[in-house]
């Protein structure tokens, strides 16, 4: 049985989201045996396998992910960057911050893992600077 579209399309955005496309056709090639590099070529149980691949890996990232947010979240409580007049960060201020100042100049939830690892820095380094000024 051949690959369905929507098995492409998952394969297609997972790859991308992880940053595999310059590997995957070597990726592919392992779950046809060498069959082929192409995703379209795949059947339909070598996409499941692959699918499934890939979903494992996608979870420690996204994982790890939300806690490099939090620390930024984290840095902005000590800043006290509040929405006025509540104890709620003010998320928008980080995007602008991030999209501003930030290395990569996108909102937060853009930054894959690699990125995000910089990006705390950065605003821990920041955050710091202000502290020191207090």
């Amino acid at each position: 049985m051949q690959i369905t579209k929507p098995q492409i399309a998952t394969i297609q955005t997972i790859i991308s989201k992880l940053n595999l496309r310059s590997h995957k056709e070597d990726i592919v090639m392992s779950f046809s045996e060498g069959r082929t590099g192409s995703v379209s070529q795949l059947e339909f149980q070598e996409a499941k396998e692959l699918i499934r691949h890939l979903k494992k890996q996608q979870e420690p990232q996204a994982i790890q992910g939300d806690r490099q947010r939090k620390r930024i979240y984290y840095y902005a409580h000590q800043m006290r960057w509040y929405i006025p007049k509540t104890k709620k960060i003010d998320s928008t201020r980080i995007d602008n911050w991030c999209v501003k100042y930030g290395l990569y100049h996108k909102p937060l939830m853009k930054h894959n893992v690699t990125e995000l690892t910089k990006l705390v820095n950065q605003f821990q380094k920041m955050c710091f600077e202000f502290l020191e000024r207090k």
